[in-house]
């Protein structure tokens, strides 16, 4: 069983209005099921970021699911949140001035998210979807968990993202490249990909 489908099921179908996962809708809202992982298709979507985005520095990382546990415990108190599998946060320096994940996007009948429904993203840093005021989550411990040691300074964004949400992980994105190109006055920005596939693996 996926390692935190049960949570998932219950935020993404509460959210689009939906009570069965019939094989039409794993098509519609882009659910892949992952059984393995598949090496062929993590490198299409990592060069897909890499194409998708030329003017700032994209380091890419592949998490296992320890380290998808050990990140989601960072704050119990937003433990759920951090297990959603599409998470885009920014740093300035050490402090996260930005959260946002899939079950705060707003869910459509064609299975698109809207990360920007009201208006979140248009500015930089974009406004947060969760209050911060008390969060133990930071940059550090990130960059320790997943053994991440690419020099990042000035405004770093962390992007989680998964092959078992290919379509909308694609499209976030897009949705942080389109935000850079369109507000961001910065040039010393660095992102950092994550994927979490082996937290979303299941058997029969």
């Amino acid at each position: 069983m996926v390692r935190y489908l049960t949570i998932f099921n219950l935020i993404f179908y509460t959210l689009i209005g939906l009570h069965s996962c019939k094989p039409i809708m794993y098509k519609i809202y882009g659910i892949e099921p992952i059984k393995s992982f598949d090496q062929n298709k993590y490198n299409e979507t990592i060069k897909f970021f890499n194409s998708n985005n030329f003017e700032n520095n994209v380091f890419s990382y592949l998490g296992e699911a320890k380290s998808f546990d050990e990140y989601s415990s960072l704050d119990t108190v937003r433990k759920n949140t951090l297990k959603q599998p599409i998470q885009i946060l920014y740093f300035e320096g050490n402090v996260l001035k930005s959260f946002h994940a899939n079950c705060f996007a707003k869910g459509s009948m064609t299975g698109n998210l809207n990360w920007n429904y009201d208006n979140k993203f248009n500015s930089f840093i974009p406004k947060s979807a969760i209050n911060l005021e008390k969060t133990d989550i930071n940059l550090s411990d990130i960059k320790r968990i997943y053994n991440i040691t690419d020099k990042t300074q000035g405004i770093t964004i962390v992007f989680f993202w998964t092959n078992f949400l290919r379509k909308n992980s694609l499209e976030a994105f897009k949705v942080i490249t389109n935000n850079l190109k369109s507000y961001s006055m910065n040039n010393d920005i660095t992102i950092l990909t994550i994927n979490t596939d082996y937290s979303f693996i299941y058997s029969d």
